[in-house]
């Protein structure tokens, strides 16, 4: 089993590589079966857009170069950044030149943080906030500033070089992971950023990631909650979002069943609604 590239797909070999499951987990989500040579066998979902690099068919070749860094992550270099600078001015250039929807999506895609992501798609946004806090770099500055500017570039080179030490250091299999979390009401002390100050079931899981990220600290409502073991993280963090939802869709439903009640005739008793009789 692997990662393909840096792309947020999963490979699977069977018998001895005859056969490749693919778990595709962007988009809608896509279950492909190929063969050694990646004919599609079988496939959960047909994506057909006129594009080779993206279109899967039944009897095609599964596109398995076309993701991303699949040959292996460029390294970082000046010039790397330079083009995905340019490359984010071009965009943006042509996009106001059309006008239209197109011209209010590509909105901002001019901003430093949004040029890098899309140059260095093996960061994720996230990482990049953390990285810029750490060295100084204003995430809102503009790609032609930046071009225009060396030693803007020797910084966005340092904060590239920490994001890469970082995801290097998640491949050693370090133990830790993070969950951010925001409180149900604001706290009575806004400047208090201690994670053991509210109660578990005071806070609302918003995120996890494998790094404590520092664009979180000491921010008003927003805790940083630190666990042994990653899988653990994740655990924690899914279980407890199907238990807000679970309590949530009951707190929707409690006035529709009070309405059905009274227009029924029948009365409920206590507010988990665990016992229901007619009115006598």
């Amino acid at each position: 089993m692997a990662q393909i590239g840096t792309d947020r797909v999963i490979e699977i070999k069977f018998s001895d590589g005859q056969y490749r499951l693919f778990l595709e987990f962007f988009a809608a989500g896509n279950i492909i079966v190929a063969d050694a040579e990646l004919n599609v066998l079988a496939l959960q979902r047909q994506v057909s857009e006129g594009d080779e690099d993206v279109d899967v068919k039944l009897g095609g070749k599964y596109p398995l170069e076309a993701k991303q860094n699949f040959h292996g992550i460029p390294p970082i270099t000046a010039d790397r950044v330079k083009e995905a600078l340019e490359k984010a001015v071009q965009r943006t250039k042509a996009a106001n030149e059309v006008g239209g929807k197109k011209a209010k999506r590509a909105k901002g895609g001019d901003d430093l943080k949004k040029a890098l992501s899309a140059g260095f798609s093996e960061f994720p946004p996230h990482l990049l906030d953390h990285v810029f806090r750490g060295t100084g770099v204003d995430a809102g500055l503009k790609a032609d500033d930046v071009l225009e500017n060396q030693e803007s570039i020797q910084l966005v080179m340092k904060a590239l070089g920490r994001a890469e030490e970082i995801f290097r250091s998640l491949e050693t299999g370090q133990s830790k992971g993070y969950i951010i979390a925001k409180t149900k009401a604001p706290p009575a002390d806004a400047g208090s950023s201690d994670p053991k100050a509210p109660s578990r079931e005071s806070l609302l899981y918003d995120d996890f990631h494998p790094f404590s990220p520092s664009q979180f600290e000491n921010k008003p409502g927003t805790h940083i909650l630190e666990f042994d073991g990653f899988n653990r993280t994740v655990d924690e963090f899914y279980s407890s979002i199907e238990k807000q939802l679970t309590d949530r869709q009951r707190r929707c439903a409690l006035p529709v069943l009070r309405a059905c009640c009274k227009k029924a005739g029948w009365r409920y008793w206590d507010r988990r609604c665990r016992y229901i009789e007619p009115y006598s």
